[in-house]
């Protein structure tokens, strides 16, 4: 049986077991919060990119714009924390950096443009709303779950997982990234939108292991 070189793997992280948790779980309740903010909670469901509504939704839902962009915000600054301390010993840390920036980069990107459509509301052309409300749904949306997909399945190849949390991992993590399809195929968005579930969970789980680890 093939084994891995120890001098092969590059490690990072470790040691805060009790700060990835935390991080897990402010991102988890932004995340809802969002969810919840834009769904369940609001009288009027955020209308999908390019309907005629989208103006005077965003017009006359300012402060739901801001809530949903701060809750981007605040899971941004704790997925890029979550990653910056979660254990791992993987072959290419380069790569796993990488898929988190690029995910962490989309929340941001989402919650920008959302405080531009809360801000220029009023003033902004419906052109201009259309383009903004289109970019910060894409890039909170599907782009940010392939991301961070990208970034577990990547994540997932680290040896200190058990052989279960790795092989959930690639498959929650491949996943996600193939929800990129919804960008050609806008019927199959509710696949983009199941995956984020079980991305955040399997996160919430390497959570756990590593907050255990630290106290064996």
């Amino acid at each position: 049986m093939h084994e891995v070189d120890p001098r092969a793997l590059q490690r990072a992280g470790g040691g805060a077991g009790a700060v990835v948790m935390l991080a897990c779980l402010v991102l988890l309740v932004a995340s809802a919060v969002g969810v919840l903010v834009m769904g369940p909670l609001s009288e009027t469901p955020l209308p999908q990119p390019g309907l005629p509504e989208v103006p005077a939704y965003v017009a006359t839902h300012a402060a739901t714009m801001f809530v949903v962009a701060g809750s981007n915000l605040v899971a941004a600054a704790a997925l890029y924390v979550y990653g910056a301390y979660v254990p791992q010993a993987v072959h290419s840390l380069r790569r796993v950096r990488f898929a988190l920036l690029l995910a962490v980069a989309m929340l941001v990107l989402s919650a920008l443009a959302g405080l531009l459509l809360a801000v220029l509301a009023s003033v902004a052309s419906d052109g201009v709303l259309h383009v903004l409300h289109t970019l910060a749904w894409l890039s909170g949306g599907v782009l940010h779950v392939a991301t961070l997909g990208l970034y577990i399945a990547w994540l997932s190849r680290s040896l200190l997982w058990p052989p279960l949390l790795r092989a959930s991992g690639g498959l929650v993590g491949w996943y996600a990234l193939a929800c990129l399809v919804v960008l050609v195929a806008p019927d199959l968005s509710p696949f983009g939108v199941a995956a984020r579930l079980p991305c955040l969970l399997w996160l919430l789980v390497a959570a756990h292991q590593s907050a255990f680890h630290d106290r064996g």
